[in-house]
């Protein structure tokens, strides 16, 4: 796989994290959609560009231009044109930076879970035609599990896609604590991966 000058575009500040690894060799622009403000209403882009300076990673034009309670209004009301903005925006930066491959979040939900296929997927564009080919994300995220689908089910879905080299480590975010002692005592159980860290809420408000 041969690219020059790859981009990596990513929902929220902290996404980076994902493919710390990969962001690391290949030193992609990078282009952050929102500010990660969440319902608190701060942005958490400075951490996110302290990041990409101490790696010597470039940032893109698109570094958290909108909040997240603004994403999410547009997405309710179906205001298209806040979506035409961002995609003129970051194909006017692609162009300028002769963008030859770009680098994804995955789609989020129980769907992709249930699926197995909840993984970030590099986009190149050889001659304009996009062909996805999936990289090792540095860790795949549970957030929240399906409760359509049986919890093996998920977990033999992650394990698979451990033992393919597409992720390296599982984690769980907005998960309860017996959610999370189910899920492990099916990993057990069923000997496959277990869960590797929890992403939980704690600030001052929620502890």
């Amino acid at each position: 796989m041969e690219f020059q000058r790859p981009a990596l575009v990513i929902g929220h500040p902290g996404h980076e994290l994902k493919v710390l690894g990969w962001m690391s060799e290949y030193k992609p622009h990078v282009y952050v959609i929102t500010d990660g403000s969440g319902r608190h209403g701060v942005s958490r882009t400075s951490s996110t560009s302290a990041l990409l300076t101490l790696l010597g990673v470039p940032r893109g034009e698109l570094l958290g231009p909108i909040s997240d309670a603004e994403i999410y209004r547009a997405i309710l009301k179906q205001d298209i044109p806040v979506f035409l903005y961002l995609v003129d925006e970051l194909v006017e930066s692609f162009l300028k930076h002769q963008i030859d491959c770009v680098a994804g979040d995955a789609a989020e939900g129980p769907e992709a879970m249930s699926e197995g296929s909840s993984r970030a997927e590099l986009f190149l564009k050889p001659r304009g035609v996009g062909e996805p080919v999936p990289f090792p994300e540095e860790e795949l995220e549970v957030s929240p599990p399906s409760p359509e689908t049986p919890i093996e089910e998920t977990l033999r879905a992650f394990d698979d896609l451990i033992t393919q080299g597409k992720v390296r480590y599982l984690g769980a975010s907005n998960t309860a604590a017996w959610q999370l002692a189910t899920a492990m005592g099916a990993a057990r159980i069923h000997d496959t991966t277990p869960l590797a860290c929890v992403q939980a809420e704690y600030n001052i408000l929620a502890r």
